[in-house]
């Protein structure tokens, strides 16, 4: 298999364009993992190095969904989108196999750092193939439609974390300058370009974790692309909304209050 690591700076993911596929759990890290990374991003910076902070590693495969790629340029030119739509969709398109969480995360601050500091840096792209409108909600986190899927939610969480770290550090619009160029030229993730079956990948890399639960391997392996090759119906998106509409009735505690006793605790 033509396997190949390397190290890659954040500012070079520039116009590429992820895909986070139906098999894998959505976006999940809570505010203390957020943290976290920023206490570690914070430190970096406070030693004042020219060196470099290493991310773990992001897995990919190259997007090989040519009928996805061909109906995005044909919708573009349907409703009469500018030549840079068009050129951004054939850009560098990859399907994330592991590393989605701190991909988002990074994200999500580039966003609000750029926002924040009259920075026009727009990086790269991430979509949700479940998700649908998931990319235009991170380029648009609002309260508003946070509620809409348990992604969005976690991510809008993520949102306010970010706004009220920095505002609990006091940080001055030079200091968030300062945090902005810090990520895009010196922090690096070991990025993993595989040729592997992607789910064998996925699963080999996640068994032990805890974060990732039986469910979500179940996932994984339901969603398999090989269990849709004779053309079945419900189709592969089919199950994986429906999976997806399982889970978020399962966090959502009215219909656990309708099921249970009086009292029950939603703690």
């Amino acid at each position: 298999m033509d396997n190949s690591i390397e190290l890659k700076p954040v500012k070079d993911l520039s116009g590429m364009n992820f895909f986070i596929p139906e098999y894998q759990r959505g976006y999940r890290w809570k505010t203390r993992q957020v943290l976290d990374l920023f206490e570690d991003l914070q430190d970096f910076i406070d030693t004042k190095t020219n060196g470099s902070y290493c991310l773990q590693p992001l897995v990919v495969n190259k997007h090989q969904n040519i009928d996805d790629i061909r109906q995005k340029v044909q919708e573009a030119l349907e409703n009469n989108k500018e030549i840079d739509t068009i050129k951004e969709i054939l850009q560098d398109q990859w399907d994330v196999v592991d590393g989605q969480q701190r991909l988002t995360t990074l994200f999500i601050l580039i966003r609000f750092l750029s926002s924040k500091t009259g920075n026009d840096n727009y990086p790269y792209r991430i979509e949700y193939e479940t998700r649908p409108g998931s990319r235009d909600f991170l380029f648009n986190i609002e309260k508003k439609s946070a509620s809409d899927n348990i992604d969005f939610r976690h991510i809008y969480n993520t949102h306010v974390a970010i706004e009220n770290w920095f505002k609990k550090k006091n940080k001055t619009d030079k200091d968030k300058e300062q945090f902005l160029q810090t990520i895009l030229n010196q922090i690096e993730f070991i990025w993993y370009k595989s040729e592997e079956d992607p789910i064998e990948v996925f699963t080999r890399l996640n068994i032990g974790k805890i974060s990732l639960t039986n469910a979500e391997l179940v996932k994984a392996l339901l969603l398999n692309k090989a269990n849709f090759n004779d053309g079945s119906i419900p189709t592969q998106n089919e199950v994986a909304i429906i999976w997806d509409q399982i889970e978020y009735t399962l966090q959502n505690d009215r219909f656990w209050c309708f099921i249970h006793d009086e009292g029950y605790n939603t703690t």
